[in-house]
């Protein structure tokens, strides 16, 4: 059975100050004593010298249907760390919590026993999480607790199967679910967009697809879509070029003119001018792209994918990164959007924020991501790992594109946050895109040559990023 573990909200009163509204009783919000254990206990009172009267009240009033339980964690420890903290006030002790069960507290009370409920409602306002916020009764409590797909528009021959939060599987129809070209699963030709598509990106990525910051780019990736699936002509599917004139651009790249990458230490990113065309556009999307801004995490991406057979390398601008999977599977492929980073510290290392520190960003920052043909993400393996990595003290406050799943053979870059100037043309940046491009075209090369599988030998950000907790740790040994 699932407990919903939400606050209670039962009628109360009316008395001289709470009146309600339109005839009806206000509203009061008790608390739980626990959350796992004693869920459907909620507490009252503190039995405490300040409230000894109170309590003697509610238990004549409300005989055996209250009861005394010990003080939950929360209220044990809160005492305790003003103690050693030295706190200026220390809370009195509490030696138990005025209970009752959360089925009582919901059903039908006279007027005397609602008004009780305002006066114990009021007393316990140090012991409860929500405290002073809901001290008081509410005149009117509007309950904002999600939505149902409206499909009244389809008839009973078009079928949509719809999803909800993964959280919440009995919520399942919030919305339509779609594939990686915005269309209905389950109803072929039946596209979705705006609001209505926020499905795609809101649990897996938290991107803005449900607002019009957000879904704007969505509509203009959709038009590209739709465009290239029927009005492409006789080309096929998976053709790299898009009717859209903006959506892609073709780069001479040829596999037998890649030489091997250059040492480190020969690089220093002061001649952006002299990158190859395909980087260089890379670089300007990296400081210009508002789609992948807006749409995080890969909700929206660009792509630079490698065509061996017409010696091209192909930069595609705001798709889905599950559409560059699907349709560009068999190819070596770059892939990157702005992710969100660990939150824990900054992105600094022995107190300097440089490029060798970027895989500890905080804020929103771009990463490059390279898949060898026939590699892509395993979505299933991902919504597990992130709900494993839930159960860490750390890793359960991180923003979901902040965690990143083992995939074999996928190398990784992470570019510093620059979160003030959003400047990401300095010769550290440009320096990073030449060290991490040159290995990854140098395994392309190989492939497309018949020498290699495209697997790039060198690691990058990939070895520190899948264990937020680990890097923090080896991390602060050299604070």
């Amino acid at each position: 059975m699932q407990h919903q573990l939400g606050p209670i909200m039962v009628p109360c009163g009316p008395d001289e100050n709470n009146i309600g509204f339109r005839g009806q009783p206000p509203t009061c919000v008790f608390e739980r004593l626990g959350i796992r254990e004693d869920h459907d206990i909620a507490i009252l009172a503190p039995i405490d010298k300040a409230s000894r009267t109170l309590v003697k009240e509610a238990q004549e009033l409300f005989g055996d249907r209250v009861f005394i339980k010990p003080p939950n964690l929360i209220i044990q420890r809160h005492r305790y760390a003003a103690k050693q903290l030295g706190m200026s006030i220390i809370p009195n002790e509490v030696k138990g919590v005025l209970c009752m069960r959360v089925d009582v507290l919901r059903s039908t009370m006279s007027l005397k026993e609602r008004q009780m409920l305002i006066r114990l409602r009021d007393a316990q306002c140090e012991i409860t999480v929500m405290g002073p916020d809901t001290q008081k009764p509410f005149d009117v409590v509007i309950a904002a607790l999600g939505w149902v797909y409206d499909d009244g528009v389809f008839d009973e021959s078009v079928r949509v199967d719809l999803m909800g939060p993964p959280s919440r599987p009995v919520d399942n129809a919030v919305y339509p679910r779609l594939n990686s070209e915005f269309e209905s699963v389950s109803a072929g030709h039946l596209f979705v967009v705006g609001a209505a598509a926020h499905g795609r990106d809101r649990y897996r990525y938290k991107a803005s697809g449900g607002f019009l910051h957000g879904y704007r780019f969505n509509c203009r990736t959709l038009w590209r879509i739709l465009e290239d699936r029927y009005e492409r002509g006789d080309r096929k599917h998976n053709d790299l070029q898009l009717p859209a004139p903006d959506g892609s651009e073709a780069f001479d790249w040829q596999a037998s003119a890649v030489k091997p990458p250059r040492k480190d230490s020969s690089l220093d990113g002061t001649k952006p001018s002299g990158l190859p065309g395909a980087w260089l556009k890379l670089l300007r999307r990296i400081n210009e792209a508002a789609g992948p801004y807006e749409m995080v995490g890969g909700s929206l991406a660009d792509a630079i994918v490698y065509d061996c057979a017409n010696s091209s390398a192909w930069y595609l601008e705001d798709l889905p990164e599950d559409l560059v999977h699907d349709r560009h599977l068999a190819r070596p492929r770059v892939i990157w959007s702005y992710y969100y980073g660990q939150d824990q510290q900054e992105a600094r290392l022995v107190a300097l924020r440089s490029s060798a520190s970027s895989v500890l960003s905080q804020f929103i920052h771009p990463v490059l991501q390279y898949y060898p043909p026939n590699v892509r993400p395993d979505l299933d393996t991902e919504v597990e790992q992130r709900k494993a990595n839930q159960s860490s003290d750390h890793s359960r406050l991180l923003h979901p594109t902040a965690q990143w799943q083992p995939t074999e053979g996928v190398r990784r870059m992470h570019i510093l946050e620059a979160y003030v100037f959003l400047d990401w043309s300095t010769p550290a940046v440009v320096r990073q895109l030449e060290i991490f491009m040159s290995h990854i075209e140098h395994a392309v090369a190989k492939f497309c040559l018949g020498k290699g599988s495209g697997s790039v030998k060198r690691r990058f950000d990939e070895r520190h990023d899948e264990d937020w907790d680990k890097l923090q740790a080896a991390s602060d040994e050299y604070a």
